[in-house]
């Protein structure tokens, strides 16, 4: 722990040290979604599906990506190989597509994840939105 200098009219505080750094590209690996009607929590990983990779199609059929999951059963090992550079951002895309929102856990997470996936990701704002577009 640092200390900060010690002034006249106040003691000596510990300062916690930053945060590491990711390990990798420094994209975050994961991302926290919010559904504005229920408030369900879902996270969505960003970046290479190594869960793909390695247990292919339980993980695609617990996401409920049933289409990739037979994928993987009819071709095991090219067809996880295959897909696993795109389960996360195909499992963010359906998040979106169901009314889930981003949450900002972080300042400047959400909007690096946008940039490094090429795509526009709706925020939570915090309050209830108006869900008539939804249903």
């Amino acid at each position: 722990m640092r200390k900060t200098a010690p002034s006249a009219d106040m003691p000596s505080v510990p300062v916690p040290p930053a945060p590491a750094p990711m390990p990798g590209s420094g994209v975050p690996r994961e991302l926290l979604m919010r559904h504005p009607r229920t408030g369900e929590e879902r996270i969505a990983p960003v970046g290479y599906a190594w869960s793909v990779l390695l247990a292919g199609p339980f993980v695609l059929a617990r996401r409920g990506d049933w289409s990739m999951a037979l994928a993987c059963l009819l071709l095991p090992l090219l067809g996880q190989a295959l897909l696993a550079p795109q389960a996360n951002r195909r499992h963010l895309r359906r998040l979106v597509a169901r009314g889930y929102r981003a949450v900002s856990t972080v300042p400047g997470r959400v909007s690096h994840v946008e940039w490094a996936l090429g795509m526009q990701i709706p925020r939570y704002s915090g309050r209830r939105e108006d869900i008539s577009r939804f249903e």
